[in-house]
C-alpha cells in the first residue's frame, strides 16, 4: 500500500547527516558548559557549617553549589590581597621611608601658619 500524504524521499537525503550534526553540535555545547562551568567536589565540613550554609542558600535563593562557589571565590580574593599587600610589605621594608630634610622643610614652609 502506497504513502498517502507523505512526500517522496529526495534522492540525497541528508537528514540523517544534519541529525548527527546536530547531536555533535549538542554535545560539544554541554561539554563546553561542564568544562568551564562545574567542577564536581566532594568534601567533609561540619554538620553545623552545612546547616548554615543550607539556610543561607534557601535566603539568598541559589543553589549550594553557587553558594559554596561564591564563598570560595571570595575566599580566594581575600588571600590574593593579603599577597600582593606582603610583597609591597616587603618592597617598602627594604627601603628608607624617611623624608630627605631639606624636603621636609619645605613642606613645612609651604604650610605657613595654616590653621587645619
Amino acid at each position: 500500500m502506497p504513502d498517502v500524504g507523505r512526500s517522496p524521499a529526495p534522492a540525497h537525503d541528508h537528514t540523517g547527516r544534519r541529525r548527527v550534526q546536530r547531536l555533535g553540535s549538542q554535545l560539544v555545547s554541554v561539554f563546553r558548559l561542564w568544562y568551564y562551568y562545574g567542577m564536581k567536589v566532594a568534601l567533609s565540613i561540619p554538620n553545623e557549617l552545612f546547616d548554615s550554609a543550607e539556610t543561607l542558600s534557601k535566603k539568598l535563593g541559589v543553589s549550594r553549589s553557587r553558594l559554596y562557589a561564591t564563598a570560595l571565590a571570595e575566599f580566594l580574593a581575600k588571600h590574593r590581597g593579603r599577597k600582593t599587600t606582603d610583597r609591597l610589605n616587603a618592597v617598602y621594608a627594604s627601603e628608607d621611608s624617611r623624608l630627605d630634610p631639606r624636603l621636609r622643610r619645605l613642606q613645612a614652609r609651604s604650610l605657613g601658619d595654616t590653621s587645619w
